[in-house]
This record gives structure tokens, sequence and C-alpha cells, in this order.
């Protein structure tokens, strides 16, 4: 019976560990508490790609060097051989033609889709 407030301790902290890490759980920015439909997803990330416009591009003819330059509201993006700026995330290249881009865009779980937008030479 003496050692009774040692282990009434001791189970206090095993508890506190729990609730404390149960709750840092739920309090990750990646795991949404509300879900996104697939529509909405796509919504936005159409809207995120579309207020950008494509204002000079340059490819080497004999290497895979390339470089891109998009413009929305007084900001400029340089994008260089791939090298996607977070802003656009989760946008990628999928195409680097002579007057126009094509991007490509996964959805995030549990939608499997993915878009798909072309963005035209705009000078």
């Amino acid at each position: 019976m003496k050692y009774y407030p040692v282990y009434l301790i001791i189970f206090s902290i095993i508890i506190s560990f729990y609730v404390n890490a149960d709750n840092t759980l739920s309090r990750d920015p990646f795991n949404q508490l509300y879900p996104i439909s697939c529509a909405t997803q796509a919504d936005i990330l159409q809207e995120q790609i579309q207020s950008w416009q494509l204002k000079g591009m340059i490819k080497r003819q004999n290497s895979n060097y390339y470089q891109i330059w998009l413009y929305s509201n007084q900001q400029w993006l340089t994008i260089t051989n791939n090298e996607v700026p977070h802003v656009l995330f989760p946008w990628q290249i999928k195409a680097f033609l002579s007057d126009k881009v094509i991007w490509q865009a996964n959805l995030a779980l549990p939608c499997k889709d993915s878009l798909a937008w072309t963005m035209s030479f705009n000078p």
C-alpha cells in the first residue's frame, strides 16, 4: 500500500502521454477534418493554374535545359528544368512544347483522378 502513490503518478504520466500524443495527431495539417470532394479539389486546382500566364520560354535544341516565365498579379515565377516552385504545388510540367506547356496535377486521396492544363504562350 505504501507504493500506491508512486503507481498512481506513473499511471497518470502514461495516460497524459497518450492523451497528448492523440491530441498532436488530430492537429496534423495534412490530416483534414473536413473532407473536400473530388470536384471541389479539381475546381481549386484549375483556379490555381489558370491564374498564371506563360510570358516567355527558352529551350536549347541540343540539351534538356529549358526555362519558362509565368506571371500573375504582379508576381513573376521562373521555372528551370522542371523545378516547379511551391506556389504551384501539386502541378508538374508534363510536356514542354515550342509554344505551350502542358501541366498535370494529381488530386489528393481518396480521389484517383488527375488534371491536365495546356498553357499557351501569352506575350
